[in-house]
């Protein structure tokens, strides 16, 4: 079962328009916050849809392993909009989707886990009777949400085939706690301000030979190439350089020995880009030694730094 995110970050706050997700929270700032909740619960890949202060926020979260996708029109599109450009992208990858809108960052892997263990097609925390987010998506409705033609948003999508919400209650008030308003900010800040994330780790694992240069960065990079066969796109999903990008393969393929790329050049896009046989081998080798790895990490890190 393979569960990724989207994280709609594109519009501009009615009530706080001069607000923006990177404003510190605690010891993270509010978009770090979800991205950081979503990976403690191995959720992935998670997409930020962008508009509204795109280059600060594609910025701070660009060492985060999410990919970004920008709405340039933003000023005309809603939420559902977001929604809609995220779910289009991870449909053919994911057997589930969370759907989170940026204002709302307090929700716990606990309630992520609850909502996991739900079976209707959508899935929705409760907290002491009202409904909150994220909201969890199974395939089945993927194409009905993408075809949904009515004004009534997300909920409008979901049941106009007849489907029921699973309605599942969590005790986390974080699944209802919206920055909507100062009001609601300064309640989040005083919430947070002496709270500090637990301890989680971080096992990156890198190959080469002189320099150790294929790791998850590169990797990454590699697999949304294949996805859109486009090395600018790639690079504008990464917030990279194209000439970052240029330089990442570059040295990737010195190291390992092998042209895991194959590049047309011209176009648009910078041409046409795809992986070769074996850059394909060499993902998939280095993928499969990376899960075992963190199957025994998630033990020892348990073992030596758990409750």
């Amino acid at each position: 079962m393979k569960r990724g995110a989207i994280i709609t970050a594109a519009g501009i706050p009615a009530n706080m328009p001069d607000f923006d997700p990177t404003i510190q929270m605690g010891d993270t700032s509010v978009i770090k916050k979800i991205i950081i909740t979503l990976q403690k619960s191995d959720v992935e890949p998670i997409v930020v849809v962008t508009g509204h202060k795109a280059e600060a926020l594609e910025k701070h979260t660009a060492k985060m392993g999410v990919v970004f996708l920008r709405d340039n029109d933003f000023m005309q599109n809603d939420m559902f909009h977001a929604v809609c450009t995220g779910l289009k992208y991870l449909k053919e990858e994911c057997d589930q989707v969370f759907v989170i809108p940026w204002d709302i960052p307090l929700f716990t892997a606990t309630s992520l886990s609850l909502l996991m263990g739900g079976r209707g097609p959508a899935v929705c925390p409760v907290f002491k009777g009202k409904p909150g987010h994220p909201i969890l998506l199974r395939s089945d409705l993927f194409e009905e949400i993408l075809n949904y033609k009515g004004r009534n948003g997300l909920w409008g999508a979901v049941t106009s085939g007849g489907h029921a919400v699973e309605y599942i209650d969590v005790d986390d008030e974080g699944v209802l706690l919206e920055l909507d308003s100062r009001e609601d900010l300064e309640k989040l800040l005083k919430i947070t301000s002496k709270s500090r994330e637990p301890l989680r780790y971080l096992l990156q694992l890198k190959i080469g030979r002189n320099e150790l240069v294929f790791g998850p960065g590169i990797l990454q990079f590699l697999e949304l190439v294949s996805r859109s066969g486009s090395m600018q796109t790639a690079c504008r999903q990464m917030h990279i350089s194209y000439s970052k990008g240029l330089k990442m393969i570059s040295l990737a393929e010195k190291e390992t020995g092998l042209a895991l790329l194959e590049r047309h050049a011209g176009g648009i896009e910078g041409g046409i880009s795809f992986l070769t046989p074996e850059g394909k081998d060499f993902i998939d080798r280095y993928s499969s030694m990376k899960d075992e790895l963190d199957r025994y990490a998630a033990k020892l890190f348990e073992q030596y730094f758990g409750a």
